[in-house]
């Protein structure tokens, strides 16, 4: 994988993950935290990889709690931008 291509699906996969959000779709939200986990994995972003695997696990459960989700994809988010600065 490209990290430039890696670099430019970022925002588009955190922009699913909220619309996920905002529709209730807990589906949306686990498959752009698993692709997002798969890219972090692939270029050994093991830190940030967890926050997606949280982010995951927690929309399995479904959107009761969905200001948890909502809270983890803002960690994920901040993860990256600690990953990014490094």
């Amino acid at each position: 994988m490209n990290t430039e291509l890696f670099t430019k699906q970022i925002p588009k996969l955190f922009r699913q993950m909220y619309q996920g959000l905002e529709q209730y779709d807990a589906y949306a939200i686990k498959r752009a935290a698993h692709n997002l986990k798969d890219s972090c994995c692939y270029l050994e972003l093991d830190d940030v990889a967890q926050v997606c695997r949280d982010v995951e696990t927690s929309a399995n459960k479904g959107l009761e709690g969905q200001a948890d989700v909502a809270l983890l994809i803002q960690k994920l988010e901040r993860a990256f931008s600690i990953e990014i600065l490094k």
